[in-house]
């Protein structure tokens, strides 16, 4: 429980642990996996219950209830020290406050918080465990030690940890779907699957979770799966450019190239200036022209190769493709 406002902690990050395999764009996931697990995700947010306006029964009051007065006067130095953006200080009030009171859980909750926010992962691991000590069940803090454990690459740690909460709260679905970003992190694809599937099974509107789903069956090789999942997410978060881009991918992947076209025509419309993307909808194009023989599609794939060199001139193949296939030249075949 935290009973000052973290100013200086940024919660959120998706777009999640990890880059994501697409065409040209990395996924910025929000409040779930670590940046550094192997395509899993940027780092997860906190899970931090944050102090309301406080009527004098709230968790700040009952905290400063039970302090003497040396340690209000320094935790009240600390929320002083959080409302500046000092978060070092901040943790170093926390800190003294804990020592005049170890066995506060709600102080060393807020202690462990500031340490994080100040950058002290392993020291806040350390508060976390002390929490946990005195009460097994905090599944906040047992979450929080999990990300600290997560943003240190302790990836074996942090799946533990993530495998004990959800054995007390098995439809925890933010642990679960951090779970999953740990098991990307360490290759484990199939335990990513099927994590990730009991998120959508959970929660069918986690637009995220049907991304990744989706990006993970890639991987293993099974684009007719990913293709309904992406499916499904690129309508959940239509303005998720790295959807569309793995859309893309795994519609070519099955021979869905209206699928792909639509996918990456969406993709130019949210990042107008990526010349790959504009040459990929070119090549898209025009093997619906050599499938269907209708010139309009090879139209729209000179006019998409024209842009995509507009922004980048240093594309050789795609001259190469121009000089033969635009109109006059010669093939149009």
């Amino acid at each position: 429980m935290l009973v000052a406002a973290l100013a200086c902690l940024a919660p959120g990050c998706r777009k999640g642990p990890p880059s994501r395999p697409a065409a040209s764009a990395d996924r910025a996931q929000t409040d779930h996996p670590a940046d550094a697990a192997g395509n899993a995700g940027t780092p997860p947010a906190l899970h931090i219950v944050a102090a309301a306006t406080d009527d004098g029964e709230g968790p700040r009051s009952q905290l400063l209830a039970v302090l003497g007065e040396q340690a209000t006067q320094v935790f009240l130095a600390g929320e002083r020290a959080l409302a500046d953006g000092d978060c070092e200080s901040a943790a170093a009030s926390f800190a003294e406050a804990a020592q005049l009171h170890p066995d506060n859980v709600a102080l060393l909750q807020t202690l462990s918080e500031a340490l994080m926010a100040a950058g002290h992962r392993d020291r806040a691991i350390d508060t976390y465990e002390r929490i946990l000590a005195l009460d097994e069940h905090d599944l906040d803090t047992m979450y929080n030690l999990a990300v600290a454990y997560t943003r240190l690459e302790d990836y074996h740690q942090a799946e533990q940890t993530y495998r004990r909460l959800l054995r007390i709260d098995e439809r925890h679905l933010r642990a679960r779907f951090n779970l999953a970003g740990v098991y990307r992190a360490q290759g484990k694809l199939e335990a990513a699957r099927g994590a990730w599937l009991a998120c959508v099974q959970q929660d069918d509107t986690h637009a995220e979770a049907h991304a990744l789903l989706g990006e993970v069956l890639l991987q293993l090789q099974q684009p007719e799966a990913a293709l309904s999942y992406l499916r499904r997410a690129s309508a959940l978060a239509p303005e998720d450019l790295v959807t569309h881009l793995h859309l893309a991918a795994a519609a070519k992947l099955t021979g869905s190239y209206g699928w792909a076209a639509t996918a990456l025509k969406k993709a130019t419309e949210l990042a107008p200036d990526n010349a790959q993307v504009w040459a990929d909808l070119g090549g898209v194009l025009l093997t619906i022209h050599r499938n269907a023989g209708r010139r309009n599609f090879l139209d729209d794939a000179i006019a998409a190769w024209e842009r995509s060199l507009e922004i980048d001139p240093d594309q050789p193949a795609l001259r190469e493709y121009l000089a033969t296939y635009r109109p006059g030249d010669q093939s149009t075949n």
